[in-house]
């Protein structure tokens, strides 16, 4: 299954947007940022993978530099924030029957939407 959703979050006083991508592996949750600015998606390049684990996001374990360490914080504490907010992406294991309300709401269900 593979879901996607836009992030948005702010970075030395500017809102930027990124495109997230979202893959279960074990029992972890990996995000995968894509920041749409070239020159911030560089600098997140090799460091934009997030994991999440019993629905905390995980320190990164590889050191980077000081302003990586500043972008990664801002795109981590927009992604936390979005995790609290929003509803949260289940995986298919864990998903609701059809009939109930939230069953349409997931990419690979559109199709038997329609």
């Amino acid at each position: 299954m593979r879901v996607i959703f836009t992030l948005d979050f702010e970075f030395q006083e500017k809102t930027y947007s990124s495109i997230v991508r979202v893959m279960y592996t074990g029992g972890l949750t990996e995000y995968h940022v894509r920041i749409m600015n070239s020159r911030l998606d560089r600098w997140l390049y090799d460091h934009h993978i997030f994991m999440e684990s019993e629905g905390r996001l995980l320190p990164e374990t590889v050191s980077c530099n000081q302003r990586v360490a500043l972008l990664r914080n801002s795109v981590q504490e927009a992604l936390h924030a979005w995790m609290q907010n929003q509803l949260r992406i289940i995986p298919p294991s864990e998903r609701l029957q059809p009939g109930n309300r939230n069953y349409f709401i997931y990419p690979d269900n559109i199709k038997k939407a329609k």
